[in-house]
């Protein structure tokens, strides 16, 4: 209803049984009626596979880091005792 109305909408959408996250924007006629949509979507379990595959790769990024710092620390510290 949003958008008859001439208002953008960013949310969830079920659309053919399955739920999009969705986006949907009034095209409008020069005087401000709405004479089209454009909708932008994407199914949620893509969209949550894609999210989850940078979560991972973050956390091996994140990991890799901390053990470096861990060695260079390490070493640090072996170097000023001796």
């Amino acid at each position: 209803e949003s958008v008859t109305n001439g208002e953008l909408y960013i949310g969830e959408a079920k659309i053919l049984d399955k739920e999009f996250y969705t986006a949907y924007n009034p095209i409008k006629y020069k005087e401000g009626n709405v004479i089209g949509i454009v909708f932008i979507g994407i199914e949620k379990s893509k969209a949550e596979a894609i999210g989850m595959n940078f979560v991972m790769k973050g956390l091996v990024t994140i990991i890799a880091i901390v053990a470096i710092l861990l060695i260079v620390i390490t070493v640090a510290a072996i170097l000023i005792i001796n």
